[in-house]
Parts: structure tokens; sequence; C-alpha cells
């Protein structure tokens, strides 16, 4: 259904139809930093966040990125990137969006910006 029925996320995905540009605009990025909200309540799944979703045909069982076909197929570049030690998962304790400036500063800025 999301195939079929997502505004843009199949497309950016390469669910659908393959276009390359998406997947050599991504590896242009020095890195890749994925921040998942441990207490979101606006993102379903949560785990969606690192790229991860339910297992198909369900709604209870998650499959990884890793185990997504979208990085067994290197479909957007996440494969390469993550080889590349270009892919970062981050976790916060914390609902949508909220985090503190500190825990920005730590994390995102010095290790990624500065």
């Amino acid at each position: 259904m999301y195939k079929t029925h997502s505004i843009f996320l199949a497309d950016i995905n390469n669910e659908n139809i393959q276009n390359e540009e998406y997947k050599l605009n991504l590896q242009k990025l020095d890195n890749l930093v994925l921040v998942k909200f441990e207490r979101d309540t606006m993102v379903q799944p949560r785990e969606s966040e690192w790229f991860g979703y339910y297992k198909p045909g369900g709604d209870k069982s998650m499959l990884t990125l890793q185990e997504s076909l979208l990085y067994k197929e290197d479909r957007i570049g996440l494969k390469t990137l993550d080889e590349a030690h270009k892919l970062h998962f981050l976790s916060v304790d914390g609902d949508h969006l909220q985090f503190t400036k500190d825990w920005f500063r730590v994390n995102i800025l010095k290790p990624f910006l500065v």
C-alpha cells in the first residue's frame, strides 16, 4: 500500500522506479546522521527514523535497515554509505524532535559539522 499510496517516500526510496540520481546525490554526503527519538509519538513506527519498518504483511515484527531490500539492493546508496562509515545511528530519549541544545552540540555539531 505504501508503494502505491505514498506521496513521495516510495519515489525517493526508489521503490517503484530506479532513479540513479537519488542514489548519486546521497553518496555525495560526507555523513548521514539518523536520529531516533525513543519516545516519539509522531513517527510510527519509531524504527523508521533509522529506515527500519514492519516486516511485509505485518504490523508488529520489524525489519532493521540492514535486513531490508532497500539496504541489501543499495537502492538509494545507504549500504554504500554504511560500508564507508558515513552512516550514523543516534538515539535520544525524547519525543519527536525534542532534544537539548547541549545534546545537539555534543552529538551532531562537534562530531559532524565542526
